[in-house]
Formats: structure tokens, sequence, C-alpha cells
């Protein structure tokens, strides 16, 4: 499963809009979270504990997709 589509798993399991997350997280508008789960955009670094324990998933959850792409794209770039 893409990040994004998990990440708007969890905040829906949550009971929370994008707006409300968006809140929750700092950012002013809605905007970055709708980026985040249709994947146009990476969780940052800074916010990913945050991010975390509002939507109540573990750490591993998002850090591994994320990991796993900075691998595949090292690998592609080594070849």
């Amino acid at each position: 499963m893409k990040i994004g589509k998990m990440l708007k798993n969890a905040r829906l399991k949550k009971g929370l809009t994008q707006t409300e997350l968006a809140k929750k997280m700092g950012f002013k508008t809605p905007q970055f979270i709708f980026l985040m789960e249709s994947d146009h955009s990476k969780v940052p670094l800074a916010k990913i504990k945050r991010l975390c324990k509002v939507l109540d998933i573990p750490k591993r959850l998002v850090l591994a997709p994320m990991i796993e792409d900075f691998l595949d794209k090292l690998t592609r770039a080594t070849k």
C-alpha cells in the first residue's frame, strides 16, 4: 500500500477531516495533507513523530515506505 493511501485510511479511521489533521499538524491549510495523501508530497521528517501520534500509528508505517523509496532510487542511481 502506498504511504498516501495508508495515511488517508488512518486519518479516516480517527474520524478526522483533512482540515482537522492539518490544524493538529500545525499546517495553515489542508492542502499539504491532500498532497501527502495523494503521494504528491512526502511526509516532512520533522513532522513524522507528530503525525504518528495524532493518527495513532507506529512510526515504522511511515518510515518503511520512505526508506524503501530511497533505497530504490539509490539502487537505480548506482547501476
